[in-house]
């Protein structure tokens, strides 16, 4: 059927409308113009319900798919600073985001075996018998029990809400020096890691270590954490299907991520917007379509032009599947051409079959 609608030689145009599932926002979308990049919901929530900037500090990547290494399985993901939190959409509330336990990742990147570590004394105050650890450290006790994930609906944090946010303790407090150069009092957990500053003022004494940008030090130049632009809701979901876009193309077919262009995706957008106008208003939207290849031409040789209609994007929309959410809006037959850029052109969002819609035209070539 595709191949039916081949013209221009490489030249493939379908229109597409993808529907956006609804949900019940927890926060409004944030950029930070500190690191660069976004923070949606579900992950949005998130971060503002569990500690915010302190705990979790600025996002240094965008939500991308990503396979974690300990299950094989795939997420949407997104890297903070300190931490890193994945999206698991078949999960019911609170599990449905989970944290990364970057404590035993960056130890393990050192070289180092938390198991080798000296124990404490069973008999030391707050020990801990599944590791053999002990927070003793009167200021570390006092931040590891003011903070935790909310799920038992009773003031304050159980142990085990504090358990459910750091981990369990991975070493004794012991003098180390970190990433910053700073010879500090440092206590490992399986999720965290606390630092003690005592020159600091007192609500910043105890700080949590940098644990999401040393795990991701040699990752700068993957598209994911580069440096982007405030997106909003359905510019912030196209990205997700860029995303997966990438990471099926190298699973399937063994072919090299695409490329992410700011340029070409200004266009694509304005693009995106006639075609929605059109849509909407009762014009024709294959007219847009069509010009699309001299509007596009500047930027370099085109390859395709590609969209698919009525796709669900999310994981909410009936019947799709949780990992592969985009999975409907996927190419087999694009994502084996031999291109270097892919472009997601959003528009407006408006109301749709799966709650919102957004049309969105992928730009394929250069």
């Amino acid at each position: 059927m595709m191949t039916r609608r081949l013209r221009m030689g490489a030249l493939l145009t379908v229109l597409l409308m993808l529907a956006v599932a609804p949900a019940a926002l927890a926060a409004e979308p944030q950029y930070f113009p500190e690191t660069q990049h976004n923070l949606l919901d579900p992950m949005g929530g998130y971060w503002q319900a569990h500690g915010g900037l302190p705990v979790f500090g600025y996002p240094i990547s965008e939500a991308f798919a990503e396979t974690n290494q300990d299950t094989s399985g795939t997420y949407q993901t997104q890297y903070f600073e300190r931490n890193r939190l994945e999206a698991h959409p078949e999960n019911a509330a609170p599990y449905d985001i989970l944290l990364g336990l970057l404590g035993k990742e960056v130890l393990a990147q050192q070289g180092r075996d938390w198991t080798t570590f000296p124990k404490a004394d069973p008999g030391a105050a707050h020990f801990f018998a599944a590791t053999g650890h002990a927070v003793t450290h009167t200021p570390f006790w006092e931040y590891f029990r003011a903070h935790g994930l909310e799920f038992d609906g009773q003031p304050g944090y159980s142990e085990a809400e504090s358990i459910a946010l750091f981990g369990l303790p991975l070493s004794e407090a012991t003098m180390e020096t970190n990433s910053s150069g700073d010879t500090v009092l440092t206590q490992w957990f399986e999720r965290a890691r606390f630092e003690w500053h005592p020159n600091n003022p007192a609500e910043y004494q105890v700080l949590l270590g940098l644990l999401g940008k040393e795990a991701t030090m040699s990752r700068s130049s993957e598209s994911p954490f580069q440096p982007t632009v405030a997106q909003d809701e359905a510019h912030a979901a196209a990205m997700q299907l860029y995303a997966i876009f990438n990471e099926r193309r190298q699973a399937e077919y063994g072919k090299p991520p695409v490329a992410y262009r700011a340029d070409v995706q200004a266009e694509a957008d304005a693009i995106a917007r006639d075609i929605y106008d059109a849509h909407t208003n009762g014009g024709n939207p294959q007219q847009f379509l069509t010009n699309s290849p001299e509007r596009l031409a500047k930027y370099g040789n085109m390859k395709a032009v590609y969209a698919q209609f009525d796709a669900p994007i999310v994981a909410q929309c009936k019947g799709v599947d949780p990992v592969k959410p985009i999975a409907s809006a996927y190419s087999p037959v694009v994502a084996n051409y031999d291109f270097s850029t892919l472009t997601l052109g959003v528009s407006t969002v408006h109301n749709g079959s799966c709650g919102k819609s957004i049309t969105i035209v992928y730009v394929l070539g250069y």
